[in-house]
């Protein structure tokens, strides 16, 4: 089967469904096509009944009601449903079941810690939860499935992605200092310590209560004793300060 794949790149707005219909009557007027013969995708069910309706609609205004009645043969929807019809149609063919259906978020999330609990062990997920706490991410079942639904929308192999980690951390790397065999977490500590210090001999001399009280917030925060989860302990003493935040200098009153 021999034809030409053309792409046009359009913005929100600029007729892609008017010039659709338009390609699609003609089509189907000069009998090039026939309904049963076309197929077309849209994002939503919304866009792809707004497709179906406007080409009816133009078959009929030129008195093609025999085209316009056979709308109802072409294979408009999202891609979803037009992927599933077609998966339905010709399930035995490829060893699938004729029943088909699209997985809710919370039936996925369960499918996702199934397959985790079969391919994991109980070390191997303490190691990606400490890992994603160092990063910030709470939940990483969720960030694991956004990473596999990627890989699947982009046609990436399993063999392919595992590549990935390694080029995208050596690249994140050329952008910071060449490594050390020092403690800097030691050494953060210590200027933490230094700084306190200074700190609580400039406070123990003022008289505004306002200051003392927020050098009394800040010297627990950071004295806090680190702990294999945190080994640097989190400065948090500003959420909690009772000064007000200043307004941004660019911000209208």
């Amino acid at each position: 089967m021999a034809g030409t794949l053309r792409f046009v790149s359009a913005g929100a707005g600029s007729g892609k469904t008017y010039r659709l219909t338009q390609i699609l009557h003609e089509k189907l007027s000069s009998g090039q096509v026939t309904p049963g013969g076309v197929i077309a995708t849209t994002f939503t069910r919304k866009a792809a009944t707004e497709l179906r309706e406007r080409v009816r609609t133009a078959l009929l205004e030129k008195g093609e009601f025999a085209l316009a009645h056979a709308m109802g043969q072409a294979r408009i929807g999202t891609v979803n449903s037009v992927c599933g019809a077609f998966l339905e149609r010709f399930a035995f063919e490829g060893g699938h079941a004729p029943e088909q259906r699209v997985l809710e978020e919370a039936q996925a999330g369960a499918l996702i810690r199934e397959a985790i609990d079969m391919v994991a062990d109980s070390a191997t997920v303490q190691e990606i939860v400490a890992l994603a706490r160092s990063f910030g991410i709470e939940r990483w079942e969720d960030a694991l499935k956004s990473l596999m639904d990627q890989a699947r929308a982009n046609d990436i192999a399993p063999a392919r992605l595992a590549t990935f980690g390694p080029r995208n951390a050596n690249g994140l790397c050329t952008h910071f200092p060449a490594s050390t065999a020092d403690d800097l977490d030691a050494s953060l500590l210590g200027a933490i310590e230094t700084a306190v210090s200074e700190i609580e001999k400039r406070a123990s001399g003022r008289k505004n209560v306002s200051d003392r009280a927020t050098t009394g917030l800040f010297i627990p925060a950071v004295q806090r004793p680190a702990t294999p989860d945190q080994p640097v302990p989190e400065v948090d003493w500003a959420t909690r300060l009772p000064v007000p935040p200043r307004p941004a200098p660019w911000a209208v009153p």
